[in-house]
């Protein structure tokens, strides 16, 4: 399909995707409002290794970034923020380690920097207190446990470069983002129905096409055969395809317009 083809699709099929992506926006929104609104809290610590060898100094601490932001999601180290004594909230987690390990997933986002040796913490809660509190015991127990998932001993230590930061509003789910991405999955619904099933009649429309029609309420005194032929044959008249084929199985082509026997013997009388 060429480029030109394709923006001819988009045009001949807008009814079908603008559905497409009403469709898809609603049912985004209802998720929005029914998943339950979270503030964030976030705060960055940095890396730092002994090693003397400038050479190899960024190594270690990518390693240990890296390597702390996949156990940071792990039972022993959620039992270790429990443990901090920072007023974390327990019983948001469940009462079975399967529950807690499925709500930790979802309540923290560790990201490592790559080549910078820094360690971004984000904490996601209902309550905004309960999310900088969640984020402080990360970062305290990255701080003073980060020894007991390495190797290196004392030769890495890490620092808090930010302290954690609340959100002032709920920002998760993302509403604006979730919005944007249903309207391009939509579209992109619309567009492979409306390339797999081309003909009309699979058109999807959430509102009736407006179409023009002959004003019945007239009497048929005030019908002109020659207004009425020009007005079934002009191209400005715009059919849809089971509106055109009826249109020529009733009157042919323009050339052989057939005029009504009710318009003939209303005009013969005029005459």
């Amino acid at each position: 399909m060429t480029f030109l083809q394709f923006l001819k699709l988009i045009k001949a099929k807008a009814a079908t995707i603008g559905t497409f992506v009403v469709i898809s926006v609603v049912l985004a929104v209802v998720f929005c409002f029914l998943s339950p609104l979270k503030y964030t809290s976030t705060a960055r610590l940095l890396v730092v290794s002994s090693n003397t060898n400038p050479q190899d100094v960024s190594q270690p601490g990518d390693y240990i970034s890296s390597l702390l932001a996949k156990v940071a999601y792990s039972s022993d180290f959620f039992n270790q923020v429990a443990a901090a004594n920072l007023g974390v909230d327990e019983s948001y987690f469940g009462a079975t380690p399967n529950q807690q390990l499925k709500k930790w997933a979802k309540t923290i986002d560790i990201k490592s920097v790559a080549g910078t040796g820094i360690v971004e913490v984000a904490a996601y809660h209902p309550q905004a207190d309960q999310a900088g509190r969640i984020a402080a015991a990360v970062s305290q127990v990255l701080i003073d446990k980060n020894g007991d998932y390495h190797g290196l001993g004392n030769s890495i230590s890490i620092k808090l470069l930010d302290q954690p930061l609340n959100s002032t509003w709920p920002n998760q789910p993302n509403i604006f983002l979730v919005l944007f991405l249903a309207a391009l999955f939509g579209a992109f619904l619309g567009i492979t129905y409306g390339y797999l099933l081309p003909p009309a009649r699979y058109d999807l429309r959430l509102w009736p096409v407006a179409r023009r029609r002959v004003d019945n309420r007239l009497p048929p005194s005030e019908l002109d055969a020659q207004t009425t032929k020009n007005f079934f044959s002009s191209p400005a008249v715009k059919f849809n395809q089971e509106e055109e084929l009826y249109r020529q199985a009733m009157f042919g082509s323009t050339d052989e317009f057939v005029e009504p026997a009710s318009v003939k013997s209303v005009a013969g009388e005029e005459n």
